[in-house]
Formats: structure tokens, sequence, C-alpha cells
């Protein structure tokens, strides 16, 4: 191995420790290893790895750099959605929200990790002496689906996930990327809309939200369909990245459309599901 090599595993594993230490000591670390991130960030990462590493040349650290917060995004969503299907009482309900914000953590420290390892590649992702096939691809996208469909079963349902309306919301700009982007841009059209599409979900889900009057039977569905618009858009934008030409990745600032997801996302959480300020838990307690 090259003294280069090992000089990056050394700072990479360093950068890693610091980070794993960090949180450690806010954290518990039990807390840290949440199964559902595990399961929905880390598994599919994994596969991904697996099949791309041994079957072509693609560079499977900036895949990392690309899927991960899409996956945190997604994991964190479910185990929300989760919550929202589950609880019966406030108590311990800002808990479970920090433990699927763990969730997004982990794909935030796969990105991380990814962009460590990428950072000195100048070159393009793919490499046109050994790319990755349709049938490869779709073995992988068919992979990492049925690891999160498994997981979603479990923890809290398929049915809990299918979303009539936010479906629509997605489809409804997507098509218009598809139909408008020109066939060398056609990853960035649609990473567009399918922002533009998760913004949607989150703007209908929170003015149902505001119209229920805090009703349970209006509240319930306006959240679900805000949580499953960003899930569908952070599927969506790791399915584009596995099945778009490396090329057109490169030129569609993936990394971008990740960080707009991520702030969508915070706004949701921000908006719905946003715990007591310092003030309100010093005032509670005296």
């Amino acid at each position: 191995m090259k003294k280069s090599n090992l000089k990056d595993y050394f700072v990479v594993a360093t950068a890693l420790l610091l980070l794993v230490v960090g949180a450690s000591l806010v954290v518990s670390f039990e807390d840290l290893l949440y199964p559902p991130a595990i399961q929905q960030v880390i598994a599919p990462l994994v596969i991904i790895t697996l099949v791309f590493r041994f079957f072509t040349s693609l560079q499977v650290a900036k895949l990392w750099y690309w899927a991960g917060i899409p996956l945190g995004v997604t994991s964190s969503a479910i185990c929300l959605l989760s919550l929202l299907h589950s609880v019966e009482s406030p108590e311990g309900f800002e808990q479970e929200i920090a433990l699927s914000l763990i969730s997004l953590g982990y794909g935030l420290a796969a990105s991380m990790l990814g962009y460590a390892f990428s950072a000195k590649v100048i070159h393009p992702v793919g490499d046109q002496r050994n790319p990755a096939s349709t049938t490869i691809k779709v073995v992988v996208a068919v992979a990492v689906l049925i690891c999160l469909l498994v997981s979603i079963e479990l923890q809290v349902g398929l049915s809990a996930v299918v979303d009539v309306s936010a479906s629509m919301l997605i489809a409804s700009p997507v098509l218009l990327g598809v139909y408008r982007s020109k066939a060398n841009a056609r990853a960035d059209g649609v990473m567009t809309c399918l922002m533009f599409g998760a913004l949607a979900c989150v703007f209908v889900g929170l003015i149902g939200y505001l119209f229920s009057g805090l009703d349970p039977k209006g509240l319930g569905p306006a959240t679900a369909t805000g949580l499953a618009g960003l899930i569908y858009s952070g599927l969506g934008l790791v399915g584009t990245m596995l099945f778009c030409e490396p090329e057109d990745l490169d030129q569609a600032n993936v990394s971008r459309k990740n960080w707009h997801l991520m702030e969508i996302y915070a706004l949701w959480v921000l908006m719905c599901f946003a715990p007591m300020s310092l003030r309100e838990s010093f005032s509670l307690v005296s």
C-alpha cells in the first residue's frame, strides 16, 4: 500500500474518531447505535459498495458522498412517520424525535466519509473502460429498495409510507423535469424537480396542518404528507444517482441538491416537530 494511501486512511480514521467521540460526549453511545439508521442508511450503502466496487469501475466514494444525505433524510423521515403512527402520549416524544435525527447524522457522516476519499480524485466518477451496465444498476436498485422496504415493514408497516397526495405532488414536477430537460442534463432536471416536489409536499402538508386546528383527523394526514414527500424525494435522488450516467451526474451539482433536501427537511421538522425552546423549558421547571 502506498504511503500516501496510508496517510489518507489515518487522517480519515482520525476525523471519524473525533466525530464519534465528540457525539458520544453529548449522546450516549447506545443511542448512537440506532438500528433503523444502520438498516436504512448503512446497509444500502454497503450494498452499493459491494456491487459497484467489484463489478464496475465507478468511484464508490463519490456515490457515498452523493447518496449519504438523501438516505439519511429518508431514514429520518421514516422514523418520524413511525413516531406519528405509534405515539399515544406526549411522554418521551422529544426523545423519539432525537432518535430519528440520528439517522440524519448517519447520512451526514457517510457523505463526509465519501467526500474524504473522493476529494483528491479529479477525473469523472465513471470510467468507460468498465462502466456499470443497466443490469447491474437494476440489481443494485432492487436490492437497496428491498432492504429499505423490509426495514420499513418491520418498523412501521409499508402502508404507512403510502400517500397518494405526496405521490401526485412529487410526480407532477418530475414529469415536467423529464419532459423538458435535455438528454445530457437529465439528472439535473430530475433532481431539481424532485426538490420542487419535496417543497410542494411540505407546503401542502403545512397548510393542511394549520387548517386542521390541531384536530387529529386532519393533523396526522397533513404531517404524513410532508414526511412521505421527503421519503419519496430522497429515494428519487438515490435512484437518479444509480441510473444516470456519471458524466451527467458530474454536471448536476448533486451536493447542492442534497443540501436543498436537507433544508426542506429542516423546515418541516422545525415547523411540526420542534421541541420546546430553552426559555420554555426553564419556564416549565420554575
